[in-house]
C-alpha cells in the first residue's frame, strides 16, 4: 500500500454494498491523476496494477465565479486517461468557501447549476457526490444560528435537493451522492474550537429540513460518509461513540437515515429480509485513510514530521 498512502498521501475510497461484499469495488480519493503532467495516464495506470478500479476526483466551485469550472484545463486532459484505463471516476463537487452557499447571493441555485455544467461537459462520470462535510465549519458555516439552534443540516439539505434535481435534469441516469460526510462532530454551539455537528445530529437536522419542505422527490441515490478513525493507530473495529459515526458504525448512520426519512419520497437501506429492487440507499465510503511510517531506505521522500502517532505498512494494509 505504499504506493498510494505514502507517495501520493491520498484517502482510501470504497463502495459499500449492505450484503453483497463480493461487489464491493476499491479506489482511491486522490486528485494526483489530474493534476499529474502525464494527465493521469501514470497515475491510473498505477491503480489498475494495484486493482483499484476507481478514482475520486474534488471539483471546487468558486462562488466568485461562479460559472467557470475550475481546473477545466486539468479534468480535461485526465479524464480521457481514466477512461481508456477503466477507471471509473467519480467527482465530488463542494464549495470553495465554507460561507458560500449561505453568503453568496442564490447561492444554492448557482452551486447546482454549477453540478449539473460539470456533469454535462464530462458525461463519462456517472456518480457525483454534492458537497462535502457540511457538519464540520471548515466546509459550512454557520454550524447553529445565533440562539444556538442547528442550521446545517438545513442549508445542506436545500443544496442537496437542488443539486439533485440539476444533475438529474442532465441524465436522470446519474448517481447522486449525498453529503460526504465527517465522521466526527462536538454538537456544541458554544465551543471554543471546531463548533460543528456530529453526522447522527446532522441527520437529524436534515431529515426535519426534508419533512418541512414538504418534498416529493429524493434528494440523495445514495450518501457519502468518511469514516477515518478517531486516533491514527484506532483498528477500523474501534469506531466511535454515539452520537459519531465510524467504519464499524454504519448500523446507527442507518438507523439515523431511517429516523429521518422514513414514510417520505427519500429511499431507505435495504433490510434484512427485504427482497425486491428498490430503490434502496447504499453507502460510499469515499475518504479513510491511516498515516504510515516511512522506512529508512523510503525517507528521502518526505521532510518535516507526522502530525499523529503513525503506524507501520502491514498494519496499515491490514486496517484497509
Amino acid at each position: 500500500m505504499w504506493r498510494i498512502t505514502a507517495v501520493l498521501a491520498s484517502a482510501c475510497a470504497a463502495l459499500a454494498l449492505a450484503g453483497a461484499a463480493s461487489s464491493t469495488t476499491f479506489g482511491v480519493a486522490d486528485d494526483a491523476g489530474k493534476y499529474a503532467e502525464d494527465g493521469g495516464a501514470g497515475f491510473f495506470h498505477m491503480l489498475t496494477d494495484l486493482g483499484m478500479t476507481e478514482n475520486r476526483i474534488a471539483v471546487f466551485w468558486d462562488p466568485a465565479n461562479p460559472t467557470t469550472i475550475v481546473d477545466q484545463a486539468f479534468l480535461d486532459r485526465s479524464i480521457p486517461h481514466a477512461m481508456q484505463r477503466g477507471i471509473e471516476v467519480i467527482f465530488a463537487i463542494y464549495p470553495l468557501k465554507a460561507r458560500a452557499l449561505v453568503e453568496t447571493p442564490n447561492g444554492i441555485q448557482l452551486f447546482a447549476q454549477y453540478a449539473a455544467k460539470v456533469a454535462a461537459r464530462y458525461p463519462y462520470v456517472r456518480k457525483i457526490i454534492c458537497l462535502n462535510e457540511g457538519n464540520q465549519p471548515r466546509f459550512h458555516q454557520p454550524q447553529f444560528d445565533e440562539a444556538g439552534n442547528g442550521i446545517s443540516g438545513y442549508v445542506q439539505e436545500e443544496a442537496m435537493a437542488a443539486c439533485y434535481d440539476a444533475l438529474k435534469a442532465v441524465d436522470p441516469g446519474i448517481t447522486v451522492i449525498a453529503f460526504g460526510l465527517s465522521p466526527r462532530g462536538n454538537d456544541d454551539f458554544d465551543a471554543v474550537s471546531n463548533v460543528s455537528h456530529s453526522p447522527i445530529r446532522f441527520l437529524q437536522e436534515v431529515g426535519e429540513a426534508y419533512r418541512k419542505s414538504g418534498r416529493t422527490k429524493p434528494i440523495a441515490d445514495d450518501v457519502s460518509i468518511h469514516c477515518y478513525p478517531n486516533l491514527n493507530t484506532d483498528a477500523p473495529s474501534v469506531g466511535y461513540v454515539w452520537p459519531k459515526v465510524g467504519c464499524v458504525n454504519f448500523d446507527r448512520f442507518k438507523q439515523a437515515w431511517w429516523d429521518a426519512f422514513n414514510g417520505t419520497a427519500q429511499p431507505l437501506f435495504r433490510e434484512a429480509g427485504q427482497s425486491g429492487s428498490g430503490p434502496f440507499v447504499r453507502i460510499y465510503v469515499d475518504e479513510v485513510g491511516y498515516q504510515a511510517r516511512i522506512a529508512p531506505a523510503k525517507a528521502g521522500l518526505y521532510t518535516g514530521n507526522e502530525n499523529v502517532p503513525v503506524i507501520d505498512e502491514a498494519t496499515q494494509g491490514s486496517y484497509y
